[in-house]
């Protein structure tokens, strides 16, 4: 989350109590190569798999917010 938009949303629902958690798709925030160009759907999915696995342990309300 870099914008100050995605910052803001993300401090207010830590601040009532949710559990926040960002994910830098390929393609965009700060990955590098070009913009939206994602090289393989399959690991796309293995990101995102991967990521939740992490925070599925978490024992807060979770909310997850991507645009």
């Amino acid at each position: 989350m870099t914008d100050i938009l995605s910052l803001g949303i993300a401090k207010k629902f830590a601040s009532s109590g949710y559990g926040v958690f960002a994910l830098d798709y390929p393609g965009f925030g700060l990955s590098e190569g070009l913009h939206g160009y994602i090289p393989s759907f399959d690991s796309l999915v293995n990101d995102v798999a991967e990521h939740f696995s992490k925070i599925k342990g978490v024992k807060l309300p979770l909310f997850y917010y991507s645009f």
